[in-house]
């Protein structure tokens, strides 16, 4: 299984319990233009955001800097990494990581602010 296999997965996972969760490719571009930037994680949620790692595998100097910033920011984010037990019970650790931020949430479903600024959420 290789890692776009194991992101795959983990969004499948996540999603059949209700998470929203899709893949960003930081390389792609759209009309020339980068989808996101150098070094954004694997997978996003509405809980927050993930990094896969398999074995052998380390984060960037990019990687770093984006994690970084997105902690200063309050943006949950993790990296998870594949080990001896393989990537299916890497998909299994992310998907649980993440479903354990659902219980950190306050109950306005995160916002920063004392008020959203967003009335509605539709």
């Amino acid at each position: 299984m290789n890692e776009s296999q194991v992101q795959d997965g983990i969004v499948d996972a996540l999603t059949r319990v209700g998470i929203w969760a899709f893949r960003v490719r930081a390389e792609a571009k759209i009309r020339g233009i980068p989808a996101a930037p150098p070094g954004t994680a694997d997978i996003w949620t509405e809980l927050g955001w993930c990094e896969i790692k398999m074995r052998g595998r380390h984060l960037s100097h990019k990687q770093i800097e984006w994690h970084d910033k997105a902690r200063r920011r309050g943006v949950r984010a993790c990296v998870v990494y594949e080990d001896e037990r393989g990537p299916k019970e890497l998909i299994i650790r992310a998907a649980k990581t993440i479903l354990r931020w659902r219980t950190e949430l306050p109950a306005h479903r995160g916002c920063p602010h004392e008020r959203c600024p967003m009335e509605d959420h539709s």
